[in-house]
């Protein structure tokens, strides 16, 4: 896979010039030729990055599918598998663009092109934050309204191609920025995105229950620990890898090991620790130092579609700024996440959540201005939080969830 520095730096250094120059000639041809009226087609919805970012966009997304019915998506195949976690979004509709290396994803952006005009798209709805590359895509989709967010004073400029651009605004959570998004596109009051909290905690629509997949899912963990009966226990996930997208988000490996020990010794927990195959190896590592078999590493043993069951399985999932973090909301499952480069204020995760936050002067370092680039080596916005803070954090979420989840793991 292509590496996220990599794609931002040409969207930096070969996406800035391109839309210019796209902008200025859509300037001269608007001078000659007067736009035409909007045309009534398809909608296409993109979003290229982090998948972490569709589940907070997913009370948007949602509320265009009730006003317009079902619409067509746009990302990339590192991204794909995470759309299983919106039944809503059939994966037919989907159009994968292939980042394994540059030759595949400029012939995948020339295939969708292709496709796009096919289809006569009417709008181009681009949930990405200032990306370059995702506005030359609707641009030549040819789809005739083009919204996404709008250099204002904030952000990076895209060339003047957003034909419906609408302001950013850093100070309000990200699920209110794409409600504003969703708005324009229906042509309803973008000034009145403001969710109360209550509706904060119950906006993501669940996954499906599907008991059959979720007591499979329970035996498979079960025999992670001990293929012989046990006493009942809290059950915590623990996702120790923050992706490879900003890796200062990473915490401390000392720091995983002594709060997964405090979990496992205090509180007598359950740790399942989670991710992907290529995060065995890191996982291995806290779980041989943890030293308890009360730790396990399930790293690439589950597939994300998976992963609303496994999080059915448990009581409490631990989790840098991840994916993973916002994932837990389709089950409903109680997330303790902790942020450090980025802002919470911004990407808190929906539904029950706690964020552990030390609020550095320096922190937030990455933004929509900067492109999400950061300089920063040393990332003391998460050294500071401290292992004796997650651990009493854990053990207050686990008492305020007072029904605990343990019927669906007895097998």
């Amino acid at each position: 896979m292509l590496s996220a520095d990599l794609l931002r730096r040409l969207d930096r250094w070969l996406g800035l010039p391109l839309v210019w120059m796209f902008g200025l000639l859509r300037l001269l041809l608007r001078y000659w030729y007067p736009a035409a009226a909007n045309r009534q087609g398809p909608l296409l919805v993109i979003q290229l990055s982090e998948m972490g970012s569709v589940i907070i966009a997913e009370p948007a997304l949602r509320e265009i599918g009730h006003h317009q019915g079902p619409f067509h998506f746009l990302t990339l195949e590192r991204n794909a598998d995470c759309l299983a976690l919106l039944p809503a979004l059939p994966l037919e509709r989907v159009f994968v663009l292939r980042d394994r290396s540059l030759w595949l994803l400029a012939w995948d952006s020339l295939r969708f092109i292709r496709w796009s005009r096919q289809q006569r798209l009417g709008a181009v709805l681009d949930l990405e934050l200032f990306s370059r590359f995702s506005t030359l895509l609707g641009l030549f989709s040819g789809a005739s309204r083009r919204i996404g967010f709008g250099h204002a004073g904030e952000g990076l400029s895209q060339g003047g191609l957003v034909t419906e651009p609408v302001a950013y605004n850093s100070h309000r959570h990200m699920r209110d920025n794409y409600l504003a998004l969703a708005r324009q596109l229906l042509g309803q009051d973008v000034a009145g995105c403001s969710p109360t909290a209550k509706d904060v905690l119950n906006q993501v629509t669940p996954f499906p229950y599907d008991g059959a997949a979720e007591r499979s899912v329970g035996q498979r963990v079960a025999w992670l620990f001990n293929p012989s009966p046990r006493k009942p226990r809290r059950r915590i996930l623990v996702q120790v890898g923050a992706e490879g997208v900003l890796p200062q988000r990473n915490w401390p490996r000392a720091h995983w090991v002594s709060a997964i020990g405090g979990l496992v010794s205090e509180e007598g927990a359950e740790v399942v620790l989670c991710g992907r195959q290529q995060e065995w190896a890191a996982a291995e590592l806290i779980r041989q130092q943890v030293d308890s078999p009360l730790c396990v590493n399930a790293c690439g043993l589950f597939a994300v579609a998976e992963l609303p069951h496994l999080y059915r399985n448990a009581d409490l999932l631990l989790a840098a700024d991840s994916g993973p973090a916002h994932f837990a909301a389709v089950a409903q499952l109680p997330v303790l996440v902790l942020f450090g480069p980025e802002t919470p204020a911004l990407f808190r995760p929906l539904g029950e959540h706690r964020v552990l936050y030390a609020g550095l002067a320096c922190s937030p370092c990455v933004s929509a201005a900067n492109h999400r680039c950061t300089q920063c080596r040393d990332n003391r916005c998460m050294q500071q939080i401290l292992p004796a803070e997650v651990v009493a954090s854990a053990r207050q979420m686990l008492a305020d969830n007072a029904v605990v989840r343990l019927a669906s793991r007895r097998a």
